[in-house]
């Protein structure tokens, strides 16, 4: 699967749904019917993880056909955190014939909310 780059910030105790596609190596769509998805938040210094999701807790595959999932970023999950850009993701898809693929990742930097 093709790995994509993105940076990614929010404000701490916001909710945040991420919509990601998943692509083949070729470009082609990746059908993800029966497939398992994780995503991590971490400190990208000690690796130490913060946030997961997974497949049927707080990640949704809204079109299995089309390669395309929606991860919930809930208020629970950062209003705790340190602001700043100390932060990184990863998402990690195992498809139904058991690849393993890191789809996406980047920097991810919470900021602190006034209000």
């Amino acid at each position: 699967m093709t790995l994509i780059e993105q940076n990614l910030e929010m404000y701490k105790g916001d909710t945040k749904n991420l919509v990601v596609s998943v692509f083949n190596t070729d470009g082609s769509v990746k059908n993800l019917t029966d497939a398992t998805i994780i995503w991590a938040l971490f400190n990208s210094d000690t690796k130490e993880i913060y946030v997961t999701k997974t497949t049927g807790s707080g990640i949704i595959i809204t079109n299995p056909t089309g390669g395309i999932i929606q991860i919930s970023i809930l208020p629970t999950d950062t209003e705790t955190l340190k602001s700043g850009p100390w932060y990184k993701y990863e998402t990690e898809v195992t498809d139904s014939g058991s690849n393993v693929s890191t789809v996406n990742s980047g920097y991810f930097t919470l900021w602190e909310s006034v209000i």
